[in-house]
């Protein structure tokens, strides 16, 4: 049986601390598992406004060179990373991608974003995080760049125009209470990809769903997922 590595990416303004006792738990499953801090993040905000979608694709693109058969489990931004990097590198044998922001930009927030910008508005607070688990946290930046917001943007439309050339199984998931990312994408997202799709819905979490109250099922979902992905590549 060949297993792949599992490279597991997190969110915008967030860290690998954000996927919660995913990465242990790809580790106990028997995985070589990486954790990459994407560019500037887990640092200072500061560090954020000088980053952007290349960065962010290049440092994914560079983790995969030489490294083999891998798969992407990515939450929110990591997830539209994942997909991007599923079309362009052959490397890549399967995604997770977990409330993931797929879809093309919205014009009217991209003028928002932009008029914020020109009235002297560089970044945003970010709020508590979506958790509906009163004991979670998800430690983060608690603002972020209008910048990064917009790089956000660029890389859902970006992922949402290659889906057609993502071929490999990829498993979609959404939870019923993300007050971030409307469920509704996540069906968009399953009717668009060319590759076999798994779905899994996670009914008591919010966004961050590798830290809220699903995150047993969704660690046991993922491995139960990628052993079959393993069986398969035999």
């Amino acid at each position: 049986m060949i297993k792949p590595t599992v490279v597991l990416v997190h969110g915008l303004g967030g860290s690998p601390t954000s996927l919660g006792d995913l990465p242990d738990a790809m580790t106990r499953a028997g995985y070589q598992v990486l954790t990459p801090t994407l560019p500037g993040h887990a640092t200072s905000v500061d560090d954020l406004e000088c980053v952007g979608l290349h960065d962010w694709l290049g440092a994914l693109a560079q983790l995969l060179v030489g490294r083999g058969p891998s798969v992407i489990v990515g939450q929110s931004l990591g997830g539209v990373l994942a997909l991007c990097a599923a079309a362009e590198s052959s490397a890549v044998r399967g995604v997770v991608c977990i409330n993931a922001p797929v879809s093309p930009g919205d014009p009217d927030v991209v003028e928002h974003l932009e008029r914020l910008l020109t009235r002297g508005v560089t970044r945003q607070p970010v709020g508590e995080p979506d958790l509906r688990d009163r004991r979670a946290v998800d430690p983060g930046y608690d603002e972020l760049p209008i910048t990064a917001l917009m790089a956000l943007i660029s890389a859902g439309d970006r992922a949402s125009r290659v889906l057609d050339r993502v071929e490999v199984p990829v498993m979609v998931v959404t939870s019923d209470h993300d007050q971030v990312v409307d469920p509704w994408i996540g069906d968009q997202l399953a009717g668009a990809l060319r590759g076999p799709v798994t779905r899994l819905t996670l009914p008591n979490s919010g966004h961050v769903a590798c830290r809220d109250l699903d995150r047993h099922m969704l660690a046991a979902e993922i491995t139960t997922w990628l052993e079959r992905l393993s069986v398969a590549s035999t």
